[in-house]
C-alpha cells in the first residue's frame, strides 16, 4: 500500500529524518508510480532542506496527476516559490491555499513573510492579524522549534520577514 509508506515518510519528515523519509516515498511511488501525494510531499521535504529548486517539479508533477489537489499542493508550492525569491508566483499559490483553507496557520504565515519581502507592509500586517486572530499566543520562534524546516538560511529568511511584524 504507497499510502502506508506515505504514512511514514510523512512522520519521519515531521521528525527532520528527512533521508528516511525520501527513502519511504521512494517506496510508495515503487508500487504506485502517480501517487500524487508522494511527489507532493517529495516536494516540500526538498524545500525543507534547503533545496526549493527541485520542490518545483515534484509540486507540479503531483498537481499534474492529481487535478484536484487540495491545499497542501498550493502551500508547499508557494513556500518553495517564496524561498526562490519569486513572491509573484508565492503569492498565488498561497492565496490559492488559503481559498481552500482559511484556517491554516501556515499558509498565512508564508503569505505574510511573501508581502513583507516583496514590498507590501500593509497586507503583510493585515496576514500578521489574521496568524493572530488563528493563533493568539503565536510565535515564529516558538512555531519553528516544531517545524520539519532544517536549512538554517531559510529559517533565518523567514523570521527576518517576519521580525518586524512582531510575529
Amino acid at each position: 500500500m504507497p499510502e502506508a509508506h506515505w504514512v511514514l515518510g510523512y512522520v519521519s519528515t515531521q521528525r527532520r529524518h528527512h533521508d528516511d523519509a525520501l527513502s519511504h516515498l521512494d517506496d510508495a511511488l515503487a508500487v504506485a508510480p502517480g501517487f500524487a501525494d508522494a511527489y507532493a510531499l517529495k516536494g516540500g521535504i526538498k524545500t525543507y532542506v534547503g533545496e526549493p529548486s527541485a520542490s518545483i517539479p515534484l509540486l507540479r508533477n503531483a498537481m499534474r496527476l492529481k487535478p484536484a489537489a487540495g491545499y497542501p499542493y498550493f502551500l508547499a508550492l508557494g513556500r518553495a516559490y517564496f524561498f526562490l525569491g519569486d513572491f509573484e508566483q508565492a503569492r498565488f499559490n498561497l492565496n490559492e491555499s488559503i481559498a481552500r483553507n482559511p484556517a491554516n496557520l501556515e499558509a498565512h504565515v508564508y503569505l505574510a513573510a511573501t508581502l513583507m519581502d516583496s514590498g507590501d507592509g500593509d497586507g503583510a500586517a493585515w496576514e500578521a492579524e489574521e496568524i493572530r486572530t488563528l493563533a493568539p499566543d503565536f510565535s515564529i520562534r516558538t512555531w519553528l522549534d516544531s517545524y520539519p524546516m532544517t536549512d538554517a538560511g531559510q529559517i533565518e529568511q523567514l523570521t527576518t520577514a517576519l521580525g518586524s511584524l512582531n510575529l
